[in-house]
């Protein structure tokens, strides 16, 4: 335990005492005395007391042709940036502050590695199957404890020398008998030759166990094997199923992309329908709206038709045109100062105006029957509508706003029936206060006549 503390405390000490050197391209060429980096083949980086330590390892590489590598006695914590050096024979990285081997997988001839006096605790699988080259291998003054780890170099045919010594695990009983069992190439151990005597007792001695071993690790493997086995099969059982599922899920994909396309179809052919039920509406809104503009202008010809007479006047040729665009109509009337002529010129105009009137109001009712025609028909529409509200939610707003503008659209015709109604009621009235005017004119200018020749003479 003291050599550890040493091995752990020795590189802060060498710290405190120097400070840190880098590796560079000067440096290597300066040390191994070449002109180029490609051409070196040894290079010693070892640091000693009161000098500076090397902390990182760089810049390496351009030395590709390099066999041979010393970097002990420094400051170095990792095992990085060594993969270009694949013809690397012999690697020293001792008395460091390594805890972890790494970064030799490619280094397929490497033949010696001292790695002893660092803080390693752990031997990885890869090094039995990668380092094949393998001759010597340091690890003394370590912090392994647990020799199945080092057994893990079973595998590797070449190697015959391992220093384990001052590492927790080489105080285990029977420690030297275990690794001499499991690494049977191996020629010295810990610095002290294999005798005979010792292969043959360790093979006594784990023999049994070793058979023990690999027979539990045979029942662990069919154990493995049969878990495996199981979720193999419930694998495949969730494959089928998520492949059933993935089918049903297609034929519905099918069955909506149909259903989809015909509900498409189904809205084009009722938009269409929408579209000739509104140009058809809109025609009877024109329709309705000339009615009223005939009907308006009607009122006001039969306003403006008859003038009141003026006596003393000879003659009056007035030509009346209503201010009115559209289809009013001119009137033009002779007034004259004739009494007795004047009765009949206005039976005669009253008469012509009712004759006149009388197509009209025809006309009238004609555009209303064919308005109450298109009403009946939007009716119809709007029922349909109310039908295919119970459509798919995607056209229901749609045909609520077509259903609100239809609703619209029909207040505004019952609107105008009932103006046409009101108007259709007063001209009746005029017509019948038109015919009588003239019976009361009459009847007033007999009885003037009547009073003049019964007025008594002075």
């Amino acid at each position: 335990m003291e050599e550890q503390r040493e091995a752990g405390g020795g590189a802060d000490s060498q710290e405190n005492r120097g400070g840190i050197r880098y590796i560079t391209e000067e440096l290597l060429l300066k040390l191994s005395g070449s002109s180029s980096l490609v051409l070196v083949r040894s290079l010693n980086l070892s640091s000693s007391a009161g000098e500076k330590h090397i902390k990182f390892i760089e810049n390496l590489h351009s030395c590709q042709r390099l066999q041979v590598l010393n970097l002990n006695h420094n400051l170095i914590q990792r095992m990085e940036r060594l993969s270009a050096l694949t013809q690397l024979r012999e690697l020293q990285l001792a008395h460091n502050n390594i805890q972890r081997i790494e970064g030799l997988e490619l280094m397929s001839s490497l033949q010696h590695l001292n790695l002893s006096y660092n803080r390693i605790d752990h031997v990885p699988v890869w090094m039995g199957r990668k380092l094949r080259s393998l001759h010597t291998l340091h690890l003394q003054h370590n912090l392994i404890t647990s020799l199945s780890e080092v057994s893990r170099l079973r595998s590797l045919s070449s190697l015959s020398e391992l220093s384990l010594s001052g590492n927790p695990a080489s105080s285990l009983p029977h420690s030297r008998l275990f690794l001499l069992y499991h690494l049977r190439t191996l020629d010295r151990l810990d610095n002290q030759p294999i005798t005979p005597e010792e292969r043959g007792h360790a093979h006594q001695r784990f023999h049994a166990e070793e058979l023990e071993r690999l027979q539990h690790q045979v029942d662990s493997s069919q154990s493995e094997l049969s878990r495996l086995q199981r979720e193999r099969q419930a694998a495949v059982t969730r494959l089928h199923q998520q492949e059933e599922t993935n089918r049903t899920l297609t034929a519905q994909t099918e069955t909506q992309r149909h259903t989809h396309t015909l509900l498409e179809q189904e809205l084009h052919t009722k938009n269409q329908l929408l579209e000739r039920t509104t140009a058809e509406l809109t025609r009877a809104f024109h329709k309705l709206y000339e009615l009223e503009q005939e009907l308006t202008f009607y009122k006001i010809d039969a306003k403006l038709s008859p003038l009141p007479i003026i006596q003393e006047v000879d003659a009056v040729d007035s030509v009346a045109e209503s201010p009115y665009i559209g289809k009013a109509r001119h009137i033009r009337n002779t007034i004259t100062i004739s009494s007795s002529s004047l009765p009949t010129q206005e039976d005669s105009d009253v008469h012509t105006d009712m004759e006149s009137s009388h197509p009209l109001l025809e006309d009238c009712r004609t555009q209303q029957s064919t308005a109450e025609a298109g009403l009946q028909m939007t009716c119809q529409t709007q029922q349909q509508l109310e039908a295919d509200l119970t459509a798919p939610e995607e056209t229901k707003t749609h045909r609520q706003e077509v259903l609100c503008c239809l609703l619209g659209k029909l207040s505004i015709l019952d609107e105008l029936r009932d103006e046409a109604e009101e108007t259709s009621r007063q001209m009746d009235r005029q017509t019948v206060g038109e015919q009588e005017d003239p019976e009361r004119d009459r009847r007033a200018g007999d009885t003037t006549t009547d009073a003049g020749h019964h007025r008594p003479t002075t």
